[in-house]
């Protein structure tokens, strides 16, 4: 099997686990699991000891199907204060016949994270988006084997909080599955949405049930992603008020007819209620999100034909897309994935990490990054547990 992966994604609605491996550009999946939700902890992270229950679980379960292996692990973590950075390194090639090797491209990256490096951050990723040999010829895919004496690489160095990146790697210690790859949650999805044929610039929304990220896309690159306070739990709450109906029945009347307020006929629930008296409802239910994107645009200054990308489990109302495109005066879009094995709209960040694994680069440089963590970590609280 090509090169098995198995990425878990820490998120307060549930651990996800997804084993799988990228062929030929494509990703197949051999296993797709998510936990039951997590409570926090007083700093907002998932608590340690119910998420390292759940995670050993998740790992269990997905070891007696398929393959039985899990193969190397990469983590996925909240993009808590996720900042990124666009330096430039530069290094002579240390190949004997002058051709660029990954060794030249992990001492650009080491050059770059440098630079960029922060008190209270931690680098978890090097996105490059450009190189350059010798005579400035500028490649988009890393020219692995080119003959030149110089490389120079332009990424982009994201970083979280490093109190984030600790307790999650503390949990994946504990569990001996230490990462090879750690990336940003919203990476993930970028990663795979550039792989379709995505917009070069967009805002993208995955919208959870406890949860929702809120992200900014910039040329195909991540510059900006957080986590927002609004979800569909807090859509059927504030629905649930306003219509007087128990949280399940919500649920159940959005599944059934979303924002659809215009049937072609005279139309009433059991309740009483017709499709009008709903989507207000649900409407008023979505205004908190609504006025954060609409916030969030103005902040960037985005013109009008930006599109917003919605993904995860939100992309299931009807007509979520007609109305937020209405609301915010710009071209909304959905995204799901088409992979055999994770069909649910729950695992595209998972996807995307399968997706880096695979690129020729990205195997090196997190070994390369992984030897100056763990001698780190002898020094760090972490590794004098």
């Amino acid at each position: 099997m090509q090169n098995l992966v198995t990425v878990i994604e820490f998120a307060s609605s549930g651990i996800r686990l997804v084993s799988g491996y990228s062929f030929h550009g494509k990703v197949y999946v051999t296993s797709s699991l998510e936990g039951e939700p997590l409570p926090l902890d007083n700093k907002g992270f998932i608590d340690k000891k119910e998420a390292e229950q759940s995670l050993a679980i998740l790992i269990n379960t997905a070891k007696n199907q398929g393959t039985k292996e899990t193969g190397a692990f990469i983590a996925l973590l909240p993009p808590v204060d996720f900042k990124s950075v666009e330096e430039e390194g530069h290094s002579t090639t240390i190949d004997t016949s002058s051709r660029i090797t990954q060794t030249d491209f992990i001492n650009c990256i080491n050059i770059i994270n440098k630079e960029v490096k922060e008190e209270g951050k931690q680098i978890i990723y090097d996105d490059p988006y450009l190189f350059l040999d010798d005579s400035k010829m500028t490649y988009t895919q890393f020219p692995i084997g080119k003959a030149s004496d110089q490389l120079t690489v332009r990424a982009d160095a994201q970083m979280i909080s490093k109190d984030s990146f600790d307790h999650y790697m503390s949990i994946l210690k504990d569990l001996q599955c230490p990462p090879y790859i750690v990336l940003c949650s919203t990476m993930g999805a970028v990663s795979f949405m550039k792989a379709s044929n995505c917009p070069d610039d967009f805002i993208s929304l995955d919208l959870e049930k406890d949860f929702s990220y809120l992200s900014f896309v910039r040329e195909k690159r991540l510059k900006d992603s957080f986590a927002l306070s609004y979800s569909l739990n807090s859509l059927v709450s504030k629905a649930s008020q306003v219509l007087s109906l128990k949280e399940d029945r919500i649920r159940e009347l959005i599944t059934t007819y979303g924002l659809d307020s215009n049937p072609g006929f005279e139309f009433k629930t059991s309740e009483g209620l017709t499709l009008e008296r709903i989507s207000g409802a649900l409407k008023e239910g979505l205004s908190d999100i609504r006025d954060s994107l609409s916030e969030y645009i103005r902040k960037l200054e985005l013109n009008d034909t930006v599109p917003l990308v919605i993904y995860g489990p939100g992309g299931d109302i009807l007509h979520l897309d007609k109305y937020l495109s209405y609301e915010l005066k710009r071209p909304v879009l959905y995204f799901t994935s088409k992979v055999i094995g994770a069909r649910s709209k729950t695992f595209l960040n998972c996807l995307g990490a399968i997706r880096i694994s695979s690129l020729p680069y990205s195997g090196e440089v997190a070994l390369a990054r992984k030897k100056i963590e763990n001698e780190q970590m002898r020094n760090s609280h972490i590794g004098r547990n």
